[in-house]
């Protein structure tokens, strides 16, 4: 059984959502709500959110040829962005954003022409290395990176009948992880290293799918699987194949016939890993796990109806969304001081939500203005 939540959703959703809203996509750049150069931009602090702690600049940006959407979904430390944008067609289509504004698109040769079909990419490393997938003709999901020159390699673990783009990630060395749909049934997780070898893993525990979701630059993996009761554990898969489940305090799961309750995938260089959580209401938490095991549930204030962290950076800065008692999303950084910074960027009437902070602390994403089209945004 195929069960995605939080991580593979929160980068797509951006793509799936505007399935049946039709909108116009009018490029801008805007600071405080007035129009500026790309250029005009403030050093960030490690910690996120400004110049030495100091208010953000919030940049907001469409790829250029996008007409019903624009997705960023990873930055890495130099500030490139990657992500997709969707065309008049509704075809999804790849997109680097260099640290100056210019834009970069691409395709995946043989990505399909149609409606959602195309090319998602979904991390970057600090070489310039994008992870991500690709729909071909017949609609079914295949891997691939595209290297700093360009070049482009498409891969499917074996015997996949899917390769899911959602929860990709890289790390510096270039070490890919996703999950796919095993042919005959099932989800499994892989690890594509440099040379292209391909390992396959399940959690121990594991009956209805394991999900890998982040890998740091040491070569361990978090991610989550669905149980024999249905329900999401997270897990630590360390470099040298051993796994450790992750359920912080308070992960009882949600009302009967829901299959949630943890879901883990950011991890950062030291392995702390954050993620989010369902508790005995079936509402979420967010939480961080220390690389010595120790959890801290995140809540950020304003959260009526959860709280979602997305991404964690070198320093322990998490970057991620809120949901209020309207279920609209807003931004939040929760520095590694356990300090809390809201923002929204400007234009968003229907939710704003962070996916990635890079080292440095600039945090990019999505929101949706009033016709739930989605324009990304880079907060320094």
């Amino acid at each position: 059984m195929k069960r995605k939540h939080s991580f593979s959703l929160c980068r797509q959703r951006a793509v799936l959502k505007t399935k049946w809203r039709r909108g116009i996509v009018f490029p801008c750049v805007i600071l405080a709500g007035m129009v500026v150069s790309p250029a005009q931009v403030r050093p960030p602090s490690a910690d996120g959110g400004g110049t030495n702690g100091g208010s953000p600049v919030i940049i907001t940006f469409d790829a250029p040829g996008a007409v019903n959407g624009t997705s960023p979904n990873s930055i890495n430390p130099t500030g490139v962005i990657t992500g997709s944008y969707l065309d008049v067609n509704l075809v999804s289509h790849g997109f680097l954003r260099a640290n100056n504004g210019m834009f970069t698109t691409f395709d995946v040769p043989g990505a399909g022409t149609g409606a959602f079909q195309g090319t998602i990419p979904v991390a970057i490393n600090a070489a310039g290395t994008v992870a991500g997938g690709y729909t071909d003709t017949s609609g079914v999901f295949h891997g691939f990176l595209r290297a700093a020159d360009g070049t482009v390699t498409a891969f499917d673990p074996p015997n996949s009948a899917g390769t899911q783009p959602g929860n990709t990630g890289i790390n510096t060395a270039g070490e890919i992880v996703g999950d796919y749909y095993v042919s005959g049934g099932g989800v499994a997780s892989f690890l594509r290293a440099p040379d292209g070898t391909i390992t396959v893993f399940q959690d121990p525990s594991a009956m209805y799918g394991t999900y890998a979701a982040g890998v740091n630059p040491a070569g361990a993996i978090a991610g989550y699987y669905f149980d024999a009761s249905n329900v999401a554990n997270g897990f630590l898969r360390a470099p040298d194949g051993t796994f450790t489940t992750i359920d912080p305090p308070g992960a009882v799961g949600c009302p009967p016939n829901s299959a949630c309750r943890t879901y883990a995938g950011p991890i950062n260089a030291v392995g702390a890993i954050t993620g989010m959580y369902a508790d005995e209401s079936g509402t979420f938490h967010g939480f961080l796990r220390a690389h010595n095991g120790t959890y801290t549930t995140i809540d950020a204030p304003g959260a009526v109806n959860g709280t979602s962290p997305t991404s964690i950076n070198s320093e322990g800065a998490i970057a991620g969304y809120y949901n209020d008692v309207n279920f609209v999303p807003h931004g939040f950084l929760r520095t590694h001081g356990g300090t809390f910074r809201m923002f929204d960027a400007p234009g968003a009437v229907n939710g704003t939500t962070p996916v990635s902070i890079s080292p440095a602390g600039e945090i990019t994403g999505y929101y949706y203005d009033v016709n739930f089209v989605s324009h990304g945004f880079l907060v320094q």
